[in-house]
């Protein structure tokens, strides 16, 4: 990897530290409704909307509401978890390739 001019050090620092911020924000963006998209799945339609919407909307709406979202938000975790390792698992496979064909090119 070339190294930059002592100019330019700041420019290529920033290129890692904003590809990081990006992926965490859409990382979290991404994972993050998936779970939403599964909570809300796994709330009765019976559920109050708040309820279905949110766990904290289900803390005062009664023992068998409360038990539907702690079931409905284990089930979003699980989801979530299983997506992203499905997720890191892709970038490892494409990292490797990437790495194997730049290795390949002798560069």
């Amino acid at each position: 990897m070339p190294t930059p001019g002592s100019g330019r050090a700041g420019s290529a620092a920033a290129v890692p530290e904003s590809g990081q911020e990006l992926g965490g924000a859409l990382g979290m963006a991404v994972l993050g409704s998936l779970g939403a998209a599964v909570y809300t799945a796994g709330m009765p339609a019976s559920a109050p909307a708040a309820a279905r919407e949110t766990l904290g909307g289900a803390l005062d709406r009664g023992p068998s509401v409360l038990d539907a979202a702690r079931d409905a938000f284990v089930d979003a975790m699980g989801a979530v978890a299983v997506g992203a390792a499905v997720l890191m698992a892709g970038a490892a496979v494409l990292t490797f390739l990437l790495l194997r064909a730049a290795d390949a090119r002798g560069d």
